[in-house]
């Protein structure tokens, strides 16, 4: 890693995750919401949103999750209820 982006204030390397928008529902996967860098504010990058790609509303409404989580909670809630015994 690059030791200009270490600093516990950087948020430059975030890990990409997926980003649906509240307003429309639309999702989209390896991106992030653009928030500004304390450290480095005139870093920016092409996978970060500014806003929803579809209805164009700020940033304020993307919501970022980790998809690969959320399908393996799911998968493991289904794997649970397909094994109880009634």
């Amino acid at each position: 890693m690059d030791p200009d982006f270490e600093s516990d204030k950087c948020v430059c390397q975030r890990p990409l995750v997926s980003v649906m928008c509240r307003n429309c529902g639309y999702r989209l996967s390896n991106c992030r919401k653009r928030i500004k860098c304390s450290e480095h504010p005139n870093v920016s990058y092409i996978q970060d949103l500014t806003e929803c790609p579809q209805c164009h509303n700020s940033n304020d409404y993307l919501h970022e999750y980790d998809s690969s989580k959320s399908f393996h909670a799911r998968l493991h809630t289904k794997q649970q209820t397909k094994t109880r015994s009634y």
